[in-house]
């Protein structure tokens, strides 16, 4: 009787022993799983999540945005975000407006900016801005002369990039639109107003991805 009793005992012990292991493998694996959702994950799926961003917002023809931009004295990215608003990246794009490539120059303005570009005589057809070099030179070139004609106030510059800088200097004219002519308050062009802001939005992602 004393002997089936020690073998009940023994066999208790081994159940609370099984039953701690249990508890250790649980407590280990839980602690493997925290690390990995809370710890690996977040850094892993953030660096996934910018992949995939740097997908939508590519740096293309970066040789040319590169070299012009530094020319020009004008910030890459916001060239790259031009770009990406303008005709994302497709470089034979043309819009209803008759603006091509790139960047989105009218034959009006590529006239303009061939006889204001500095060292350069050379005489393109308006077949050129499909040319990604091309296109890029001109439309920095572009954008530098905007910035410099609105002392560097972007949100203007980009306005005028849109809606031509004739618009734009009538709007700052006008005190319901700016309140001290040199800022716009107010774009009443609601295109515009949108190109401005999207233009503002893919600086800052090439900004924070780059």
């Amino acid at each position: 009787m004393a002997q089936y009793k020690r073998k009940k005992v023994k066999k208790k012990k081994g159940f609370i022993a099984s039953f701690f292991k249990l508890i250790l493998i649980m407590s280990i694996m839980g602690a493997v799983v925290y690390f990995a959702v809370f710890v690996i994950a977040p850094d892993f799926l953030h660096d996934k999540v910018d992949d995939i961003r740097r997908l939508q917002y590519p740096q293309k023809y970066s040789e040319y945005v590169e070299k012009y931009s530094d020319l020009y004295d004008v910030d890459k990215n916001l060239v790259y975000a031009v770009i990406h608003t303008e005709s994302h990246f497709e470089v034979k794009d043309k819009s209803s407006a008759g603006a091509m490539g790139l960047m989105q120059i009218t034959s009006e303005c590529f006239d303009f900016l061939k006889k204001n570009i500095p060292d350069d005589t050379t005489d393109y057809p308006d077949s050129a801005l499909y040319n990604a070099e091309t296109n890029i030179k001109f439309g920095t070139y572009f954008l530098g002369y905007l910035l410099d004609r609105y002392d560097n106030r972007e949100k203007t510059a980009l306005a005028a990039y849109n809606a031509g800088f004739g618009c734009v200097d009538e709007w700052l004219q006008n005190p319901e639109y700016s309140s001290d002519g040199k800022n716009l308050d107010t774009i009443i062009y609601p295109e515009t107003s949108s190109y401005v802001d999207k233009v503002g939005k893919a600086k800052n992602m090439y900004q924070k991805l780059y």
